[in-house]
Order: structure tokens, then C-alpha cells, then sequence
């Protein structure tokens, strides 16, 4: 799994019950289950696919609101990422 979230605090990632103590409560490391150094959107979709086209990717992606998971799905759905991009994203 693998949260984007924006280079400011915020409570809903922080806070004990947030996503880094769900991880620290199931003996899961959140070292590398993070990208929280961008500042907008588009900073951040070289990261996400750099690390969804590494040799352990993420089985999901939770962005850290509805504006940039949409952004996220819409670029990875764009022609030139390949076939199989378009796959990584799906509404349901």
C-alpha cells in the first residue's frame, strides 16, 4: 500500500489512530508505504509511477484527498503510459 499526501501536517496521516498507526497496528512498517514530499499534484505522479513501475509495487494507492486521486487516476490513464497503465486505476 502506498499513501500521497502533501508536505504539510496533517491530521487525518499523523494522528495515533491516522494511517501510520493503522500500519503500527497490524506490525507493519510505514517506511516506505509514504510519498510526502510534494507540494501539488503534478510533483507528484513521477513519484507514484516510479514507484508503481519498481521491482515491488504497491498493490493499492490512497491519496490523501478526492482532488489528487482524481488527478492520479486520470494521468495514469492517459494513452501514452502504455496498456497497461490503464489498468491500475479503476472506478468502482
Amino acid at each position: 500500500m502506498l499513501m500521497l499526501a502533501y508536505n504539510k501536517e496533517d491530521y487525518n496521516i499523523d494522528c495515533g489512530k491516522g494511517f501510520f498507526g493503522r500500519f503500527a497496528e497490524h506490525g507493519l512498517s510505514s517506511r516506505d508505504a509514504v510519498i510526502r514530499s510534494i507540494s501539488n499534484n503534478a510533483q507528484g505522479f513521477p513519484l507514484l509511477m516510479r514507484r508503481l513501475s519498481g521491482t515491488n509495487p504497491p498493490t493499492a494507492v490512497v491519496c490523501v484527498n478526492d482532488t489528487m486521486a482524481a488527478f492520479m487516476m486520470q494521468r495514469v490513464r492517459k494513452p501514452d503510459l502504455g496498456a497497461d497503465a490503464g489498468q491500475l486505476c479503476r472506478l468502482r
